[in-house]
């Protein structure tokens, strides 16, 4: 460890992904104030900041929001406090609102089963002025 790695109140360094998972380990709920943990060197407690939370969404993505008791689909309007929150544009309303991040999550991928995919797609047709004449037919076949 060196000096770019978090010194915990008792001096101790641990690497920051180390603390999280010894926070996440010891039960301890995380507040917004951080959560307790005890050194791993001396087991000395020390509250460990809450982690910076990560936008999981940007500005125009699709997603359901719950609002009430009810899931709703929006997009995504602004991203509030580095993805602590989000502002929903809804789909059916011009209006939007703050919503948690916890309450919201990826909408569903949605497929148009009308429209053709590459598999089933047809070729082109191609049109002459006069037919084709008949493939001759292998030898072989006559006999």
């Amino acid at each position: 460890l060196d000096e770019s790695s978090p010194a915990l109140p008792c001096g101790h360094r641990c690497h920051a992904d180390c603390l999280g998972q010894l926070s996440e380990a010891t039960g301890s709920a995380p507040t917004r104030r951080g959560a307790v943990i005890a050194c791993p060197s001396c087991r000395q407690e020390s509250r460990v900041a809450a982690p910076t939370p990560v936008a999981a969404f940007g500005v125009g993505d699709a997603v359901l929001a719950l609002w009430g008791h009810k899931w709703y689909p929006g997009e995504v309007y602004a991203v509030k406090d580095g993805g602590s929150a989000y502002e929903i544009a809804w789909d059916d309303e011009d209006s939007s609102n703050e919503i948690p991040a916890s309450r919201v999550r990826a909408a569903p991928l949605t497929v148009d089963v009308d429209a053709p995919t590459a598999r089933h797609a047809r070729r082109a047709a191609v049109v002459t002025s006069r037919a084709a004449p008949p493939a001759p037919v292998p030898r072989h076949v006559l006999l």
